[in-house]
């Protein structure tokens, strides 16, 4: 608190406190209606002396140990944690930047069987930790879930050779650079007695152990291969921005999944429809490290700071698109209001200002521009749905926008504006967490027509993109001398699937099948590869795709 603000007399003035010491300066222990700035401070000093301890091990080690990487992984993914929790809470970017690497534990199947993970989760908390690790180039699997899984009288179902085949590779196909097995042998006491072993506790092997062995073989003599694959990059960046969790201080008793829920309803269509998308943090927007980005999606960021509000500008100012949800900048990162919403001088961006506000719990907006490139495949009149809050919205004057949808009183609800080179766009409540609690094709339509509007080009499609049951995953790499796709069959059926890959020139290439070891020759046309797969129910095809060289 010296650091950051100086003297007594500036931490009083903030805290709204009369403090006569610096060793009267505690964790706050109640909230006021005053002010809650001493919470924010508080719960951002645990985010920081976390990171700070993180570093403090990686030197201490480094020293002594000059060659091998350090790594450290977490529990679980931060998008699923909350600082409000009496502990606090960790933030996964901050914890992997002093570290060589940091990984996840996944635990699919950890305890009962309804609290089993979905495809889901599954894909967000992979994504999510891999996205943390983004500038490192990998991320590790630190522990995963060997066998069934038991908490006292709690025991999962069984954890399959299918299980480890889609969670390995589903990992691998996600960028991993390790992927630990925890654990060979079960647990011999404890409440977790019996449970998490590859083999048996008499030290009998199981059929998932013989399985898990042939994977670590196909990786073991494709290492080189895999090591140097790197995901294809993504172009569209959702913010994750722990800091609005703190809205409200200790009062803030509601809606805790608001964050998470919000950033996976949009999350989770890019998956279904196989398009490559990062986790970004605040942080990328106020360093302005978005290069790599044509598209940013900021949902639930009732609090923002000043300089991610300047980052925002520049960014859609040099040709930007961003699409933000209602009431961005709201508070300020001390817990103050803004005097227009969008707050900390945004509105200009976004060319419209806030006109009024209501809390429901179902929000429907009715769509008025089906030529708008967001609106693609609507017709007038179609219903767009939202969460927690319904935002009408006031055009500035001399703003150049667009009214893209309205509310029930038929006030502007969405609206699109140009700003310097790039495009805004303001909808006026929460998408992504209506769509996480309850699918809508109209959102989810709106959601990939984004692209069109960014001007985005997929890196492949397939015939399987969109569902939302039995889905047919299908993740690309770039290898040093081609490319590597992955097909992973999350469905109970056996699937045709056709992808169509976007290539820089025409010729043949070689598609070798990693597991199998067998390869054919494909003819690209048109710059487009066409691959054609039949994949079983829960079965895995890795495919290195090169150019055959011509003699």
């Amino acid at each position: 608190m010296k650091k950051k603000y100086n003297s007594l007399e500036n931490i009083n003035a903030a805290w709204y406190r009369n403090f006569t010491d610096w060793t009267q300066v505690e964790a706050p222990r109640f909230s006021t209606i005053l002010s809650y700035t001493d919470f924010i401070d508080w719960k951002t000093f645990i985010y920081e002396k976390l990171t700070e301890d993180m570093a403090a091990r990686y030197n201490a080690i480094r020293k002594v140990d000059t060659t091998h990487l350090i790594t450290a992984h977490a529990v679980g993914a931060s998008l699923f944690q909350s600082p409000h929790v009496g502990a606090g809470a960790t933030d996964d970017f901050l914890m992997a930047k002093p570290l060589d690497y940091y990984g996840v534990s996944l635990y699919p199947k950890h305890n009962h069987p309804q609290n089993a993970w979905s495809l889901t989760t599954l894909r967000t908390v992979m994504d999510f930790t891999r996205s943390t690790n983004r500038e490192k180039g990998g991320w590790y699997v630190g522990e995963l879930q060997a066998g069934l899984g038991t908490i006292a009288l709690q025991v999962s179902d069984p954890v399959t050779p299918a299980d480890h085949r889609i969670w390995a590779w589903s990992a691998i196909a996600k960028g991993a650079k390790g992927v630990n097995i925890y654990a060979y042998y079960p647990m011999s006491s404890g409440y977790e007695a019996g449970g998490y072993g590859l083999i048996n506790l008499d030290g009998t092997l199981t059929e998932r152990a013989v399985s898990a062995g042939r994977i670590a073989d196909v990786v073991n003599r494709n290492q080189s291969l895999f090591l140097n694959a790197t995901p294809a990059k993504a172009e569209i960046g959702i913010v994750y921005n722990p800091l609005t969790q703190m809205v409200g201080g200790m009062q803030r008793r509601d809606f805790p999944a608001a964050l998470s829920q919000s950033l996976i309803g949009y999350f989770q269509t890019f998956a279904n429809h196989n398009i490559p998308i990062d986790f970004i943090h605040r942080e990328h927007i106020e360093n302005q490290d978005l290069s790599q980005y044509k598209l940013i999606i900021i949902p639930y960021s009732i609090m923002f700071t000043r300089k991610a509000a300047s980052g925002l500008r520049a960014f859609v100012e040099n040709g930007g698109y961003v699409l933000a949800e209602a009431r961005i900048g709201w508070n300020d990162d001390r817990g103050y209001a803004s005097e227009i919403i969008p707050g900390l001088g945004m509105h200009d961006i976004f060319g419209v200002r806030e006109n009024e506000i209501r809390m429901r719990e179902e929000v429907e907006f009715t769509v008025t521009d089906e030529n708008h490139p967001a609106m693609q495949g609507m017709e007038e009149g179609s219903k767009l749905t939202g969460s927690l809050y319904e935002e009408s919205l006031s055009l500035l004057k001399n703003s150049n926008t667009q009214v893209l949808a309205t509310t029930g009183q038929g006030q502007p609800a969405i609206v699109s504006a140009r700003y310097g080179k790039g495009e805004s766009m303001l909808v006026g409540t929460y998408m992504g967490m209506a769509n996480f609690q309850k699918f809508n094709p109209d959102n989810d339509r709106f959601f990939v027509n984004l692209l069109s509007w960014a001007k985005i080009k997929r890196p492949f499609t397939t015939s399987v993109d969109g569902r939302t049951s039995d889905q047919v995953e299908v993740r690309l790499e770039d290898t040093t001398n081609g490319y590597l796709v992955f097909i992973i069959n999350h469905s109970a059926n056996s699937e045709e699937v056709n992808i169509k890959l976007n290539l820089s020139s025409n010729g043949v290439y070689i598609l070798r099948d990693v597991i199998n070891e067998t390869r054919r020759e494909v003819s690209g046309s048109d710059n487009t590869l066409d691959i054609n797969a039949h994949i079983d129910s829960k079965e895995v095809h890795v495919i290195e795709v090169i150019p055959k060289k011509q003699r």
